[in-house]
């Protein structure tokens, strides 16, 4: 089972990539949704680990990390686990171009990633990177990332740049 170092580890790596998609290939905004959950999986896997708690699904570990199920010891706070959760569902329109929040889905109509979109991701991904960061005191280089739809109040680990 992977350990709490590799976790940070990918999760780092997984920082850096996204920093080099978004200033060489920032048409890319997909991806770099993509890659901000990623980072996001892995320092929720490095807290679990802590846990000794390992999951190969995503559906598993949300509900390891979920506040009100008491019987999990790996829990976080409510507003932790609503932006992981709010990433996940980023994510996966973003590969899927489908809105998850609408039950009535279209199947004639495709939802594509815009900057509104990685700036929420990104926003999320940074509430994230704070939590662990302090939880674990861990020395995360502050993101520089570009994105015109980004405010910059209020981000911790995350810088905007032009």
């Amino acid at each position: 089972m992977a350990t709490f170092e590799s976790h940070i580890a990918r999760a780092t790596r997984n920082l850096e990539f996204l920093h080099k998609t978004n200033q060489t290939h920032y048409e890319y905004l997909d991806w770099q949704v993509t890659i901000a959950f990623y980072s996001a999986v892995h320092f929720v896997n490095a807290h679990l680990a802590k846990y000794d708690m390992h999951y190969h699904s995503h559906v598993d570990t949300k509900h390891a990390l979920n506040p009100e199920n008491e019987k999990t010891p790996g829990s976080i706070e409510m507003p932790i686990y609503e932006s992981y959760s709010l990433l996940m569902m980023l994510s996966r329109r973003s590969r899927y171009m489908s809105d998850h929040k609408n039950h009535k889905l279209r199947v004639d109509q495709a939802f594509p990633t815009t900057e509104k979109q990685l700036s929420k991701a990104l926003r999320h991904l940074d509430v994230i990177i704070s939590y662990f960061g302090k939880k674990y005191e861990l020395e995360i280089e502050t993101l520089e990332l570009k994105c015109k739809s980004l405010n910059q109040q209020g981000l911790n680990s995350i810088t905007k740049t032009t």
